[in-house]
């Protein structure tokens, strides 16, 4: 597999969770396999509602060449960016550019249900865990 890393990266509201994961003897298929089945289960997590209908860039029928691309992204309740990484340079570069939207996103003033709803749906442990399943999380 040509990237060995991947970071994964779960936005809802002004909430961002980042977490890295290894690609160590996946096949593309396996790989795109697992990536759906995640990005339902936490799609389904951030809706409070089991939901299968939308999978962004992993929809079967944006998968023409079973290659894996550097970048998938689903804008379902919330976004989740799947960023495929050749080293860990790349990686703590992606990183870096996330964690700065994440902190602009955190300055000024947060609707109280914005915050609720971050609290109920968005809870760093419980999207750690969903990504575990399916992947090795380092």
């Amino acid at each position: 597999m040509k990237y060995l890393y991947t970071l994964i990266v779960s936005q809802y509201h002004h909430s961002y969770h980042q977490i890295v994961i290894r690609n160590l003897s996946e096949t593309p298929e396996s790989f795109l396999d697992k990536a759906r089945l995640m990005v339902v289960e936490i799609g389904s997590y951030k809706a409070g509602k089991e939901y299968t209908d939308y999978l962004g860039d992993l929809a079967l029928e944006h998968d023409t060449n079973k290659e894996i691309r550097q970048i998938y992204n689903y804008n379902g309740y919330g976004d989740i960016y799947i960023i495929n990484c050749e080293n860990l340079r790349v990686l703590l570069k992606c990183w870096d550019e996330y964690r700065e939207k994440a902190r602009k996103a955190s300055t000024g003033y947060k609707r109280k249900g914005y915050v609720q709803a971050i609290e109920e749906r968005h809870d760093f442990q419980k999207i750690r865990e969903i990504i575990n399943k399916y992947f090795e999380v380092i």
